[in-house]
C-alpha cells in the first residue's frame, strides 16, 4: 500500500495497449454514465425538480456555503462512480462532476471532518476501524484510473476527534486487473 500525506497522493496515469487497453476502455465507458444517472442530459440553470426527474432522488444532500446545496448520486458500495450535482441558492443547477478520482482525493487535507469529506467524495464503499498503529476509523472508496482499478482509503484519527489524518491508494484486489 502506498501511504502519502494528503494532498500529495500520486497519480499513476500512463498508456495502455492491446486487449487490456480495450477492456479498460469498455469498463470506463460503462461507468461514465451509469444507468439512471444521465448527467449529460442536464444543463446549467435547470431547476432541482428537473435534476431529480433526470437523476432520481439523491443518495444524500449536503449543505454548501452561501446557501448552495450539493446532491450526491453514489453507486456505493459496489460502484466506482459518484456524481455531485451543485445547486445554487436559487435551487438551480450550477455544475455536476464525477468525484471518485485522484484529482478529488488530492483536494482532501488533514484535519477535515467526516462531514466535509462526505460533501467532497460522498458515501464510502466500506467503513472500518483499526486499533494499531493508532485507533482510527477508515473509509474506502473504489475507483478507476486509466491503468487499473484502485482503492483510496482514508483514516480518521480518534486522537483528534475523528478528523482526517491521512490517505493511501492501492490496486483494488477485487477488480481482477493486473497492475501496470
Amino acid at each position: 500500500m502506498k501511504t502519502q500525506s494528503i494532498p500529495s497522493i500520486s497519480s499513476r496515469l500512463g498508456s495502455l495497449s492491446g486487449a487490456a487497453g480495450l477492456l479498460l476502455a469498455a469498463l470506463l465507458a460503462a461507468c461514465a454514465a451509469p444507468s439512471g444517472y444521465n448527467v449529460r442530459a442536464l444543463a446549467a440553470g435547470d431547476p432541482r425538480d428537473r435534476v431529480e426527474q433526470v437523476m432520481g432522488a439523491p443518495t444524500a444532500t449536503h449543505a454548501l456555503p452561501g446557501g448552495a446545496t450539493r446532491l450526491e448520486y453514489s453507486h456505493a458500495p459496489s460502484g466506482r462512480v459518484t456524481y455531485m450535482v451543485d445547486l445554487g441558492p436559487d435551487g438551480r443547477l450550477v455544475r455536476w462532476e464525477q468525484v471518485l478520482d485522484e484529482v478529488h482525493f488530492q483536494r482532501l487535507h488533514a484535519g477535515m471532518s467526516r462531514e466535509q469529506v462526505l460533501a467532497e467524495l460522498g458515501s464510502p464503499s466500506e467503513r472500518g476501524h483499526y486499533l494499531l498503529p493508532a485507533p482510527a476509523e477508515t473509509w474506502t472508496y473504489h475507483f478507476l484510473t486509466r491503468d487499473a482499478c484502485e482503492v483510496f482509503q482514508i483514516a480518521f484519527s480518534e486522537a483528534s476527534s475523528l478528523t482526517l489524518d491521512h490517505g493511501a491508494t492501492e490496486q483494488d484486489p477485487r477488480c481482477g486487473m493486473a497492475a501496470p
